[in-house]
Formats: C-alpha cells, sequence, structure tokens
C-alpha cells in the first residue's frame, strides 16, 4: 500500500471568470502532497494558498493554479498579521528564518538568514513597514 496523498480539485472553478479572461480548463493541486492546508484570508490576485508539505519540508503554493510561492524547504511556516502590512508568511527551520509578504503576491521581504530567529524577524518587519 501506499501513502495517501492530497490534492484539491474545485469543479466549480471553470465557471469562474475572474475579470481576466476565461479559465477553462484550470490545473488543480496535484495529488502530490503528504499534507495540504488552505491559508485563510491570504489575499493573492490568484485565489487563496496553501500550505503544503512533502517529504518533511513545507512550503506554499497558490490554489488556483498550483504555483510554488514559497519553496518546499523549510520545517516551519507560519501566519503573522499586523495592522499596517496585512499578512506575512515566517518560513524557516531551526536555526534560520525570514519573511515572505502577501499582498497581490507572495514576495520575499526578510531572506530566510541563519541566526535569525523569529523575534527578529518580527522586529525586521516592523522596521519594513515604517520606512
Amino acid at each position: 500500500g501506499g501513502v495517501l496523498q492530497h490534492g484539491i480539485y474545485n469543479p466549480g472553478i471553470e465557471e469562474m471568470n475572474l475579470g481576466f479572461g476565461e479559465h477553462k480548463n484550470p490545473m488543480p493541486i496535484p495529488c502530490e502532497y503528504d499534507y495540504v492546508e488552505l491559508i485563510d484570508r491570504s489575499p493573492t490576485y490568484d485565489g487563496v494558498l496553501a500550505k503544503v508539505r512533502k517529504n518533511g519540508l513545507s512550503g506554499v503554493i497558490g490554489t488556483f493554479n498550483g504555483t510554488v510561492e514559497i519553496p518546499l524547504a523549510y520545517t516551519y511556516i507560519n501566519t503573522y498579521f499586523t495592522l499596517k502590512g496585512g499578512m506575512y508568511l515566517l518560513a524557516g527551520d531551526g536555526n534560520r528564518m525570514g519573511a515572505y509578504h502577501v499582498g497581490d503576491e507572495v514576495e520575499l521581504v526578510v531572506p530566510v538568514t541563519e541566526g535569525y530567529t523569529l523575534d527578529k524577524v518580527k522586529r525586521l518587519i516592523a522596521v519594513i513597514e515604517e520606512e
């Protein structure tokens, strides 16, 4: 027997017109991940994001077309919200941490750096928001 693999398929998505052309044959999230968790309130222009895990490593993909937004390279990914900047995804592992900002797109704002802690990354986000 094999391991149960997870994916996402939205049969209603073919009806969607997102305002930039019709999307007739959407690509569902392929059933290749060990774990899929939708990220609530993610505001990207191509829909909700999903945290995925494969072979023990986590990343983030877009649910509309399966685009990899954060590579499957981390053991830790978590949402972090600020009043000014909105949603961030903090990513890293035991001894390195960084942050991606989630707006219309997912953008690396604090490179995943050796020695950075969650607190350090949150402080750096605060500095970025003051600029």
